[in-house]
């Protein structure tokens, strides 16, 4: 009798296991697909990583005062010009203007963040040209944009003379 009891206990445990185990995955492969980020531009990526930028900057510490007013105004820039990027996604400019946003701008923000009061120092005037360059860019590109009846070739080519 004792054993008849531990027999049907048993296999009513073993059966709840099996079928709450077959049950589990279906329901997480759901859950995964809702909590799936939406598939973003590449525009979008630009304006999402100069936002995780900034954030990072305010979060882990201040800039010297030059550098985060060129850093401001270039990311004020950058917001004004990728959405206007439409026509040129497949450019030259488009590229590297999401390059931009997307790598060599924070790239070098975080490098020069993370390094030592006295390293800051010596690297302070590099960031400035560097953020200074990236600017530059920029302008020349929105005037560019702003071109409507100027070629492709006489768009690249207003680039060539400036490079980051």
């Amino acid at each position: 009798m004792d054993y008849l009891l531990i027999f049907i206990l048993g296999s009513s445990i073993t059966y709840f296991i099996f079928n709450y185990k077959k049950k589990k995955p279906k329901e997480s492969a759901s859950s995964e697909v809702k909590k799936e980020k939406p598939i973003l531009s590449e525009d979008e990526k630009a304006i999402e990583n100069l936002l995780s930028l900034e954030e990072f900057i305010a979060v882990n510490g201040s800039l010297p005062v030059e550098i985060k007013k060129l850093s401001d105004e270039l990311f004020s820039l950058l917001y004004e010009v990728i959405p206007e990027l439409v026509q040129f996604r497949a450019s030259e400019i488009g590229f590297e203007i999401n390059q931009m946003a997307n790598e060599h701008l924070s790239a070098r923000v975080k490098a020069f963040m993370k390094l030592s009061t006295s390293d800051k120092e010596n690297k302070h005037t590099s960031l400035i040209d560097d953020i200074s360059k990236f600017k530059e860019y920029v302008l020349k590109a929105k005037k560019i944009i702003d071109l409507n009846d100027v070629s492709k070739d006489e768009r690249e080519s207003m680039l060539i003379d400036i490079k980051y």
